[in-house]
């Protein structure tokens, strides 16, 4: 599960089968929307977010999956489960 910035700023998991879909329409989203948000517990026990920067942490199989998606396909996969980029026309 992808812990992310990427609804409004606000946290966002995105589950691993949407992924392609959302590397391929990466373009249209904030960079830094797609960074991966972990949080981590301090020595003083606070918390703390660090973040690996996209495309940082897409793994190879998952980059293989969304080069076979066209940006079309990837924006109607996104929206059906109420992903919509900023950018979007649609």
């Amino acid at each position: 599960m992808l812990v992310c910035r990427l609804v409004g700023g606000k946290i966002t998991y995105v589950h691993r089968r949407l992924w392609p879909a959302l590397i391929r329409a990466a373009e249209r989203f904030a960079p830094g929307r797609l960074a991966w948000v972990k949080e981590v517990h301090t020595p003083s026990g606070h918390h703390e977010a660090n973040e690996i920067p996209f495309p940082d942490w897409v793994p190879a199989g998952a980059a293989d999956e969304a080069s076979d998606l066209s940006e079309d396909e990837a924006l109607e996969i996104l929206g059906e489960h109420g992903i919509r980029s900023r950018r979007s026309t649609r």
